[in-house]
């Protein structure tokens, strides 16, 4: 009766223009003779949610406490009342409500301890902050979380952990080109350049081989040189780049993979000879010459770009969708 009321999210929190009537509301809170408990408790959710997408925050927290204090054991109602705490402003009364339950499981204890480190770390309580990063290290946690709680920790002064949280990632199962240049950026940012240029080195060694995203292969690349050239070592990687191509003349992707090392060293007239030399150099895929079509396109290699992109569209129009 009420799935005509029901939000459509449009990626906000909160979604514009929906309007539920305090009528609705006073439906819900009416008991269903004859219902069972977890009826009535999804009435009341619903009810104290409706506060929420009619843009009234305060009146949804007042609702959760209520019913967080008639059914203790929801550790989720207890989240969500932390979350509604935080969203009013309240940051102490919401680290409060975390710390007066136990997780069910690991994964709640990992939602739990990573918005206590938040809160905590947004209030300058360095000490929970410590205690919920130890709790979380060595739990098992997607790669975004892991990340987050390396950045936390090394703004915590826990430089090791942090360490030892990145290092568990690096060493993880095969990832994509963006989480891997997210984890090249975190060591980065940890001042560990070494470890951040070996991953990016690597993420540019898969996209050069052809076994990358081939949708977003020139982004990645751009990415991987930028990493590499503000982790010091885009010169060493030149000049290896430089033997390569010496040693293997005719071999395209040597020339591209030193092309894009001189164009973010800044080194245009030695970039833009090599890319003279690979425009006229045409692969016979529809997939690689869209590839190399992106390279010179980045590069302002406007007119090749064109003349690779015609040339793909030649061999499989499939392919320009």
């Amino acid at each position: 009766e009420l799935s005509s009321l029901m939000p459509a999210f449009e990626g906000d929190s909160q979604p514009g223009g929906l309007m539920l009537s305090d009528e609705v509301v006073a439906h819900l809170d009416q008991p269903v003779e004859g219902a069972p408990v977890y009826e009535q408790k999804t009435r009341a959710v619903l009810a104290a949610f409706a506060y929420w997408w009619t843009k009234r925050p305060q009146g949804c927290y007042e609702r959760l406490t209520k019913l967080c204090e008639q059914f203790p054991d929801d550790v989720d109602l207890q989240i969500e009342r932390a979350r509604l705490a935080s969203e009013l402003s309240q940051p102490r009364v919401a680290l409060r409500t975390l710390d007066s339950f136990d997780p069910l499981d690991s994964g709640m204890l990992v939602r739990k301890e990573m918005a206590a480190l938040n809160l905590a770390s947004q209030l300058g309580d360095a000490a929970r902050a410590k205690v919920a990063a130890e709790r979380l290290f060595g739990l098992r946690m997607d790669t975004k979380t892991q990340l987050a709680l390396a950045d936390q920790m090394r703004r915590l002064g826990m430089k090791d952990k942090a360490a030892a949280v990145l290092r568990r990632l690096r060493g993880g199962r095969a990832r994509d080109e963006r989480t891997d240049l997210q984890i090249a950026n975190a060591f980065l940012s940890s001042g560990d350049q070494a470890a951040a240029a070996e991953v990016a080195y690597t993420v540019l060694r898969r996209i050069n081989s052809g076994r990358g995203s081939s949708r977003n292969s020139s982004l990645y690349r751009q990415q991987a040189v930028s990493i590499l050239k503000n982790a010091k070592r885009l010169e060493p990687l030149i000049e290896q780049a430089e033997r390569r191509l010496a040693s293997t003349p005719s071999s395209t992707r040597a020339r591209i993979e030193l092309a894009e090392l001189y164009t973010a060293a800044g080194q245009k007239p030695e970039a833009d000879e090599l890319w003279s030399v690979i425009a006229k150099s045409k692969p016979n895929d529809a997939r690689r010459l869209i590839e190399r079509a992106r390279s010179l396109y980045q590069t302002r290699s406007y007119k090749q770009a064109a003349e690779m992109y015609l040339a793909a569209f030649e061999k499989d129009p499939s392919q320009m969708n």
